[in-house]
């Protein structure tokens, strides 16, 4: 089992896995996928969150962050080979907390039973947290 462990540090640290920018690509392809959903298919959307499909404010609403999502992910496309650090630095810290606020945020809602538990939520829990941490790591990583 050490040996196995050894190898996935070994393999997790190596710096020829990806580069901060091929991670940003890999956000920013998830975020137009989502984006896409929410704005051209917002009744599915809406229903695998537990809303009413049929329900004109929920499914205007899920169209926005559609909207939003594509408009944000443009923007990503653009800066993600910056040279400017900060830049970069920034994008990724804010995903970060955009991750882990969605995490708490659904946690607490899920928990407090103002909203139903769904495979939908389990699917944003392990993204948000493989996402958020791996924003966290690029954020911080001294090289691009």
């Amino acid at each position: 089992m050490a040996l196995s462990i050894q190898k996935l540090k070994i393999l997790l640290l190596n710096q020829s896995i990806m580069t901060r920018s091929t991670f940003i690509l890999i956000i920013c392809i998830y975020g137009f996928l989502l984006g896409f959903v929410m704005l051209f298919l917002p009744g599915f959307a809406v229903a695998q969150y537990g809303g009413n499909p049929n329900n004109m404010h929920e499914t205007s609403t899920m169209q926005f962050f559609g909207v939003l999502h594509l408009s944000y992910n443009f923007v990503v496309l653009a800066i993600r080979k910056s040279a400017d650090v900060a830049v970069v630095r920034s994008y990724l810290l804010g995903t970060a907390f955009v991750c882990f606020a969605s995490l708490g945020l659904g946690t607490y809602y899920i928990g407090s039973g103002q909203l139903p538990w769904s495979n939908s939520y389990m699917v944003d829990l392990v993204l948000w947290v493989t996402l958020g941490a791996g924003c966290l790591y690029y954020a911080f990583r001294s090289r691009s």
